[in-house]
Order: structure tokens, then C-alpha cells, then sequence
């Protein structure tokens, strides 16, 4: 069951950065920490570690093994979580974990990922501003962005060329 996530996480904007969305998704990605000297409990819901700060870099992920992070949940616990299930809160396939974080790779919409692309190719987008314009169609977060997003895959040919005349219905 995907975990509740905090409005205080998402944002009106394509701006959003990818590693706040991250952290706010499940935080196993960037905010956990492994106290060394405490004693970890398996359960039914993931290794506990003690009390943390979901989001504060100062509780940095741990990987546990190739497809799991110990991370710390908004639920201010920590939690073993499986990458494919924390890259796939966002639409993204896992390709394990590395470097103490998930390693997301590709997307797994492509209604989103066409219409992000369109999206992109017709507005101002820079760095991961098109990640975060797919990753805010999947979770249609604020409310309305996928209708918004996907719009523009109509308007995408079969060679990624796009009509950003005809796109201009889509709104923005």
C-alpha cells in the first residue's frame, strides 16, 4: 500500500526539484540513517531503527543490499523499502540501489513521458525540469497536470517532432 504522502511535498510548479520530490515520496532515497550502534528489528514493515527526520540530509539512506534502502519514512521511522517500490511511486523503473540511494532509470508512462517531452519541446524547460513535469503527470499532482501534460503527446509525431503551434490549446 503506497504511503501517504504530505501536500507540503508538492508544488504548482514544473520547477520542482527531483531530489525534494524524492525525499518527500518516501525519503528512502535520501533521508535515513542507520544509528551503528542500535539494534535493528526486523517486521513486518521494514527494518526500525529508531526515531528520524524524514527529509533532513543529516539521516542519509543506507542500501542494505542491491534492491533495498533503509530509509526514514514521514512517518518519522525508519523503514526497509524495496527501489522498485520507491522508484515506482513515480513512475520509474529501479535499477537497485547504489551510493546508499534507489537508482530510478526509466519511465514507465508514456502518455506522461510523450507529453512531458511535447510539454518541454514547447515551453522553457531546463535541467530536470522534464523529469519533473513527467513525474508530476504520473502522480497528477497539483491536480489537473496529467490532462495538462498529456495533452501535448498529441500533438508529438512518431519521430519526437512537435507541433507547439498546434499544442498552444493545451494551455500551459
Amino acid at each position: 500500500m503506497p504511503q501517504q504522502r504530505s501536500r507540503a511535498c508538492h508544488t504548482a510548479s514544473f520547477g520542482l526539484l527531483i531530489a525534494a520530490l524524492l525525499s518527500c515520496l518516501s525519503a528512502a532515497c535520501s533521508s535515513s540513517h542507520v544509528n551503528g550502534d542500535s539494534a535493528a528489528s526486523a517486521g513486518e514493515t521494514g527494518v526500525d531503527s529508531g526515531i528520524c527526520v524524514a527529509g533532513d540530509p543529516t539521516f542519509p539512506s543506507q542500501c542494505t543490499d542491491a534492491t533495498h534502502v533503509n530509509g526514514c519514512q514521514d512517518t518519522g521511522k525508519y523503514a526497509l523499502r524495496a527501489c522498485t517500490d520507491v522508484c515506482g511511486e513515480v513512475g520509474l523503473t529501479s535499477k537497485g540501489c547504489a551510493q546508499d540511494n534507489c537508482q530510478c532509470d526509466k519511465r514507465t508512462d508514456d502518455a506522461c513521458d510523450i507529453g512531458a517531452k511535447g510539454y518541454c519541446a514547447c515551453s522553457p524547460c531546463q535541467g530536470s525540469d522534464e523529469l519533473n513535469a513527467y513525474i508530476n503527470c504520473y502522480l497528477d499532482d497539483p491536480p489537473g497536470t496529467k490532462s495538462l501534460v498529456q495533452c501535448y503527446m498529441q500533438y508529438v509525431d512518431a519521430q519526437g517532432n512537435v507541433d507547439c503551434t498546434g499544442a498552444k490549446v493545451c494551455g500551459n
